[in-house]
């Protein structure tokens, strides 16, 4: 497995953590103290779930494109979302925003690897 894989997984795990430690501690101060944080509390799954699905396949597997992944599991969040019980605009929404920056992020990765290359 080449390095740049293995910093995709790390990543991943990475993300996934931040994305525990919301849900444990964000999400219930938010709701208890009933702040409005335009339903970042809501939607941070949608946010973080991309890139972090996205990493993981990709670090893991790589026969794939990247940009290949990452449409590949916008599709697969937003068919969950509208199949699973709890649909939100908000969450759609965020899947989309989250996958555009995702890709702008990659795309340019690559062109500053291209560039010293």
């Amino acid at each position: 497995m080449s390095p740049l894989r293995k910093i995709a997984i790390l990543l991943s795990v990475s993300l996934f953590i931040v994305c525990v430690l919301l849900d444990y501690f964000y999400r219930p101060y938010i709701y208890q103290n009933h702040i409005f944080d335009f339903h970042f509390a809501d939607t941070y799954t949608s946010w973080i779930g991309i890139p972090c699905g996205t990493l993981l396949f990709w670090g893991a597997y790589g026969k794939e494109r990247f940009t290949k992944i990452l449409f590949s599991c916008l599709m697969g969040a937003i068919a969950y979302e509208l199949v699973g019980l709890t649909f939100d605009w908000y969450d759609i929404i965020a899947l989309i925003i989250s996958t555009l920056i995702t890709y702008l992020i990659y795309f340019a990765y690559k062109r500053h690897r291209n560039k010293h290359l």
